[in-house]
């Protein structure tokens, strides 16, 4: 009985010349502390889109494709152009210049028609003071009866821009949309994480807790020890 009482201690036992009891588990297996993050899912949406590359391109996207729909109605409004020339001339010991300047306005109407209206001013200058002018004025009128012709055809190119501004316009809140739900799923995701990692951390308390049980119930005798 004597015996018997001596070898159920881990001190005799080691001492009667057998193994070395195992150090305790949780001693061999620290635990891992660390800052808990407080983050709440308006907080982590904001997080998200700050400096978001993926949004910041399909707003730099939407501002070229603005300026595309402002070119395509700016179909139908009048427009000035100015061409000018200057020609300077020597001939037999005679100078000379010419100047030429055309400005021409053109405008297309909603129905197709093209409308031109040009004033070509030319001066020419001979010798020292002798000079020439002349002024042209033309109007032009063009209206297509069958190919580009009628308020359909005309405006065609700015309709089409118009719906392409809408689905742009779309395409940016698809983008906004599925990037904002990427986000929410990453955080539910993440508190699941910190959901299983306190039930672990409470797992691994029990565990302990069971352990000093069991080790006080093996020096008392009432339990075989299990590290023989």
């Amino acid at each position: 009985m004597i015996a018997a009482c001596a070898l159920s201690s881990p001190t005799a036992y080691a001492q009667a010349g057998g193994p070395k009891p195992k150090p305790p588990i949780s001693a061999a297996l620290p635990a891992a502390e660390g800052p808990r993050i407080e983050l709440t899912l308006p907080e982590a949406v904001a997080l998200g889109l700050r400096d978001n590359r993926t949004i910041r391109s399909a707003y730099l996207q939407r501002i070229a494709q603005k300026f595309d729909l402002r070119v395509a109605e700016d179909k139908f409004t009048p427009k000035l152009t100015i061409a000018a020339s200057y020609l300077a001339r020597r001939d037999l010991g005679a100078t000379g210049s010419s100047a030429d300047v055309t400005p021409v306005a053109t405008m297309t109407t909603p129905i197709g028609t093209q409308v031109a209206l040009s004033w070509a001013n030319t001066s020419d200058k001979i010798g020292g003071s002798e000079r020439s002018t002349a002024s042209n004025l033309s109007l032009s009128v063009i209206q297509p009866l069958l190919r580009n012709g009628g308020l359909d055809a005309a405006m065609a190119s700015v309709r089409i821009a118009r719906l392409d501004e809408k689905t742009n316009h779309l395409a940016l809140k698809a983008t906004l949309a599925q990037t904002v739900t990427d986000i929410i799923q990453a955080y539910r995701t993440f508190l699941l994480a910190q959901e299983q990692e306190r039930l672990g951390r409470d797992g691994l308390a029990r565990s302990r807790d069971l352990l000093g049980v069991n080790r006080a119930l093996i020096e008392s005798g009432r339990m075989a020890d299990w590290r023989r």
